[in-house]
């Protein structure tokens, strides 16, 4: 049995517990009670207590208005732009030596026998029949609609499943019209649309999504920190063993970044707790060199 046969359980119990710990309940502080404003109304009936307010809204109606607004935040002309200079990025690796040069001094110079067998367990993070897709039931089960005041698990478990309703559909248009293989499968690393089905890591980005919801959702820096780097095992793990080349893995973890940054922004729109920034600063990696891209929202 292999030592590491642990870490599947223990990594979602991690996520869990500090999820818990993200949101300190602040408790308002004790007023003496005051007597109820009464508001004069001219011309209109007198208020009657007993009578029944309005419906709740259905559940059918939060669904579709939240996944109207993800939609809307993840599909937009910043996010498409910025995401296709990390295609472009990527592609130049594909189409070039760069993914079989690292491919094969990763093989032949860092990767070992102990690292497949972490790989061999990790992988299991990227998988959708083991992660994804319950995570996704249980965002169902529990209403994908923001609530004020949700419990942090809740919260994450929310953001969690509605990244993977928004990022999926692009991640299963992408993979065939990048046409990707395999390193293992020897046919090289060039793009070739609707011929493979590997130009991006499903397994990062199903990997990728519960631990970057869970980075944008603390606001403590180490736990963020923390988040974002083991959001890069369940790609890593496909890497290491030669079923993705970077280029591959880099993709779908970019692609895990846009969704749940769409979903940050949706809550922010839907709870009304903040503003979008205007100004974004963000590194960008090129062949021979790299430098930063400043992005500016009109």
């Amino acid at each position: 049995m292999r030592h590491q046969t642990w870490v599947l359980p223990a990594v979602a119990l991690l996520a869990l517990a500090v999820a818990g710990e993200t949101v300190v309940a602040e408790t308002p502080a004790e007023s003496a009670p005051q007597e109820p404003a009464v508001e004069e109304r001219s011309g209109e009936p007198p208020l009657d207590d007993d009578a029944p307010s309005a419906p709740p809204a259905g559940w059918f109606t939060d669904l579709r208005d939240t996944v109207t607004s993800d939609m809307s935040r993840f599909y937009r002309r910043r996010r498409a732009m910025r995401f296709g200079g990390v295609l472009a990025g990527a592609g130049v690796l594909a189409n070039t030596d760069g993914d079989e040069e690292v491919q094969t001094w990763y093989r032949e110079d860092v990767r070992t026998a102990s690292g497949d067998e972490w790989a061999a367990d990790l992988e299991r993070l990227g998988r959708m029949e083991t992660v994804g897709l319950p995570l996704l039931a249980g965002g169902l089960l529990v209403g994908l609609a923001p609530r004020e005041g949700a419990a942090p698990p809740i919260r994450w478990l929310r953001g969690t499943a509605r990244a993977y309703v928004v990022g999926t559909p692009a991640l299963l248009y992408l993979q065939p019209l990048t046409g990707g293989n395999r390193p293992a499968e020897g046919l090289g690393s060039d793009w070739q649309p609707f011929v493979g089905q590997n130009g991006v890591s499903g397994h990062a980005f199903v990997g990728a999504v519960p631990f970057l919801t869970l980075a944008r959702q603390t606001d403590r820096s180490w736990l963020r920190v923390l988040a974002v780097v083991a959001s890069t095992a369940g790609g890593w793990a496909q890497f290491h063993v030669d079923q993705h080349y970077l280029s591959q893995f880099a993709l779908g973890w970019w692609l895990a970044w846009e969704a749940t940054d769409a979903i940050a922004e949706s809550d922010a729109r839907l709870l009304g707790e903040g503003e979008e920034p205007r100004v974004a600063v963000l590194p960008v990696a090129a062949e021979g060199g790299g430098g930063v891209l400043v992005s500016v929202r009109f």
